[in-house]
């Protein structure tokens, strides 16, 4: 018998609690963003050419090299 996996959890990151103009960086659990700032689409983006799907605001790339990093020790579940 092989190992069982389960379900996974999934948690969308929508950026609506971040401040406009916010640097991203470890503003969420499991996540580091680098060179990323939360836009409101409304204002600072074109709503019709970057219209975010989950929101009004999204991640925008400040140094033409947005990455996220996710670490796995975030999405394991603890044993106590």
């Amino acid at each position: 018998m092989g190992p069982n996996y389960g379900v996974a959890n999934v948690t969308a990151i929508d950026f609506e609690t971040l401040s406009d103009e916010t640097i991203v960086g470890n503003a969420y659990l499991g996540v580091i963003y680098s060179n990323a700032i939360e836009l409101p689409a409304v204002v600072s983006l074109t709503v019709y050419e970057f219209s975010p799907f989950s929101g009004q605001n999204a991640a925008f790339d400040i140094a033409f090299s947005l990455t996220a990093q996710q670490f796995l020790s975030a999405m394991l579940p603890h044993n106590g």
